[in-house]
């Protein structure tokens, strides 16, 4: 199950000409320090701004992984900031389906 006290809001800034935009998305929690997101998200690569949902404080991480062929990226947190303990990770082994619900962006649709 969706542990949402790991959901994290990540900020990557982008710069175009004089302008300064960012894109904004979500990660997930997977070590103290470690958040998995959509390498979209983080398209510039570099450094971004990461925070759990709801607080108002920003930290800053790097991006240490991006997906040759998938859509993952993994960023570290400069400074380990979020204590969370192990996490239990599995793979559905059945032929059909599993219904599941998940936080995201404001613009993620329902299914």
């Amino acid at each position: 199950m969706l542990d949402h006290a790991r959901v994290i809001e990540v900020f990557a800034p982008r710069t175009n000409g004089a302008q300064s935009r960012g894109a904004i998305g979500t990660g997930y929690l997977v070590a103290d320090d470690l958040v998995l997101t959509a390498a979209h998200v983080v398209d510039g690569g570099g450094t971004c701004d990461i925070r759990p949902l709801g607080e108002a404080d920003w930290h800053q991480a790097h991006v240490v992984w991006r997906g040759a062929s998938c859509d993952a990226a993994l960023l570290e947190a400069d400074q380990p900031a979020f204590a969370t303990g192990p996490i239990r990770l599995g793979r559905f082994m059945a032929g059909t389906r599993a219904p599941c619900t998940g936080p995201g962006g404001r613009c993620a649709p329902r299914r």
